[in-house]
């Protein structure tokens, strides 16, 4: 894991949601870019092990806030299942 990578890897998404006029939610403990981060991080170092990434990059010191692994998990994780069961190998086509 490299330091150089990571504080670039933060300021960049950090720096294009704001271009995006992306703003926090007020709850929020930790940024959406320290989020993004975390995956980037975990897609990079980590073999896409977000909550093993998630669990380094807070003992180092780099999230202002608690993080949840749960976060992390997409809201089509249990699709699938589904996808197999209809027999197709990939989502349905949207529609327009």
């Amino acid at each position: 894991m490299d330091d150089d990578f990571i504080v670039t890897a933060y300021v960049v998404i950090d720096k294009v949601l704001a271009t995006l006029g992306h703003r926090d939610d007020v709850r929020a403990k930790a940024s959406d870019a320290e989020v993004l981060t975390v995956a980037v991080v975990a897609a990079k170092s980590f073999q896409h092990h977000q909550a093993r990434a998630l669990q380094v990059l807070a003992r180092l010191g780099y999230l202002s806030g608690p993080l949840s692994a749960s976060r992390f998990t997409p809201s089509t994780a249990g699709w699938g299942w589904r996808w197999r069961r209809w027999g197709a190998c990939s989502p349905p086509a949207r529609r327009s």
